[in-house]
């Protein structure tokens, strides 16, 4: 019995099925690549992606466009390093620096638009300081002027090159494809599903209005006798004309005029129920559910919190799309003309995530950790990262208030202790008991120059013969009268009862 033998080649590398032998005849021609979209190819009319720019007018298409990009825009961003290395750091520093500069959040608006047309060009306008390579700003582009030649490469039509367009410099522009497959750099749009709802909603209204025009207002009937002559029959015609604009008329006796009432009422609610349900439709696929935007009668809560949770999805999609689009580009583009040949690259991201709920974590951590006994296998570290809030080093003083006392020269009114030695010290107190602690510890403290402020005032008092001499034995002490410690003591203590409250929650774990 023979064996087979079995030989291992290396993998094909190049590409086979490319765009320039693709037997669809609408693939390229002249150099071009066309764009896939059969919408655009069957109903543009030789005007392409121009009639999904037109779209934006719309008002239920930009309401639920602005909903959706305006989530993304309201989003915290960050650059994160490739490392801790201090050159990583400093190239981070740099690229968040840039796009601070530049305003990250234009971008951002601006390459949204792909999700509507499928893709988006940015220019970059790049400029020179102090020997480094800035960015001075984003200024997005109609995606009409472009289009892709056949290895993909974006080309600008131009009145010199109005058929295949003019190639574009590397590193110039940024384009962002939205949807689509088959490496088609022209994307597929939401325009492409939008395009039928929004052509059948705008034309139901036109019909809608011309059914209000001619069933809202009734139509007047003018009626004369027989005989009457040319001029009469003008003037009825002019009286009724009038009907329409103003509040009375007059007309011969022998002539009348009858206002006749339209019957099919019913034909508007169907109208509405048609332009009701494209509303709807068009919410359903710029935001993936209607709640959101048109509660309606038969919406409930948890209806619309799963309805918030499809669109949440589609904003962590967005920004992870064009997080990555943006690195793979523009921030390797900053990185490479600033600092030559980087180990790595950092990455810009948006925060998507909802807030932590502070209160729901600290009431769970006090159970597991104090109730359930479970703190000494938690790293100390586990407070800052959960809750945010920095542990001060061994040794460094906090800003936790132990006591108050009063303090000469060249001595701070409030005593620091270390964040170890205060909790070896100090019982367990909530956060209102260690307040109150603070005020009795104030009292205490601000005694002493309370005193010294109010003695002048009760001697007066006591060699005051009559209110006059009172009154004027106060006028005159007052401006001597020095508050600054008084002031300055408050001011310590205001501040330490707020870093009690801030921090009353990880006390009590």
């Amino acid at each position: 019995m023979a064996v087979s033998r079995i030989i291992r080649r290396a993998p094909i590398t190049s590409e086979i099925a490319t765009s320039a032998n693709d037997i669809d005849y609408l693939s390229g021609y002249l150099g071009r690549l066309e764009n896939p979209d059969t919408v655009l190819q069957y109903e543009s009319a030789g005007r392409g992606v121009r009639i999904y720019e037109d779209m934006e007018r719309d008002w239920q298409v930009f309401s639920a466009l602005q909903v959706r990009s305006l989530a993304l825009q309201s989003r915290e961003w960050s650059v994160t390093p490739a490392s801790e290395k201090r050159a990583d750091i400093k190239i981070a520093d740099l690229v968040t620096n840039v796009f601070k500069r530049a305003n990250f959040d234009a971008l951002t608006h601006s390459l949204m638009q792909a999700v509507l047309t499928g893709y988006k060009p940015v220019e970059i306008m790049w400029e020179r300081s102090e020997g480094d390579i800035w960015i001075e700003d984003f200024r997005g582009r109609r995606p009409s002027r472009f289009q892709f030649d056949k290895r993909y490469r974006l080309r600008l039509l131009t009145p010199a090159s109005i058929v295949e367009g003019e190639l574009v410099p590397e590193r110039k522009f940024v384009v962002w494809s939205y949807g689509g497959h088959d490496h088609n750099p022209y994307g597929v749009g939401l325009g492409n599903r939008l395009y039928w709802p929004v052509w059948f909603r705008k034309n139901g209204v036109k019909f809608w209005v011309r059914f209000a025009e001619k069933f809202g207002t009734p139509t007047a009937v003018g009626k004369y006798p027989p005989g009457t002559d040319q001029a009469s029959r003008e003037t009825l015609t002019d009286a009724i004309a009038a009907i329409e604009q103003e509040t009375g008329i007059t007309i011969p006796d022998t002539m009348a005029i009858e206002l006749l009432e339209a019957q099919r009422q019913s034909s508007a609610n169907t109208y509405a129920d048609m332009c009701g349900y494209f509303d709807r439709a068009i919410a359903k696929i710029i935001l993936g559910q209607t709640l959101t935007t048109e509660p309606g009668t038969s919406g409930s809560y948890s209806l619309g919190q799963v309805h918030n949770d499809v669109r949440m999805d589609l904003l962590k999609s967005d920004a992870d799309l064009m997080c990555e689009r943006i690195n793979n580009t523009v921030v390797r583009w900053l990185v490479d003309y600033n600092f030559p040949a980087p180990a790595q690259y950092p990455h810009v991201w948006r925060r998507t995530e909802p807030p932590k709920d502070l209160a729901a974590l600290a009431a769970r951590d006090k159970i597991l950790l104090v109730d359930m006994g479970m703190g000494a296998r938690v790293p100390e570290t586990y407070i800052q990262d959960t809750y945010d809030i920095p542990l001060a080093a061994d040794g460094k003083p906090t800003i936790t208030a132990q006591q108050f006392a009063p303090t000469g020269a060249g001595q701070s009114a409030l005593q620091l202790a270390s964040a170890r030695q205060f909790a070896e010290q100090r019982p367990e107190v909530s956060g209102q008991q260690a307040v109150d602690a603070l005020a009795t510890n104030v009292s205490i403290a601000t005694a002493p120059d309370m005193d010294a402020m109010l003695q002048p005032v009760i001697d007066a008092v006591g060699g005051a013969t009559d209110i006059g001499t009172l009154g004027a034995a106060i006028y005159a002490i007052y401006p001597a009268i020095s508050m600054d410690r008084f002031q300055t003591l408050l001011a310590l203590a205001m501040f330490a009862a707020a870093a009690e409250g801030r921090l009353a929650v990880t006390r009590e774990q």
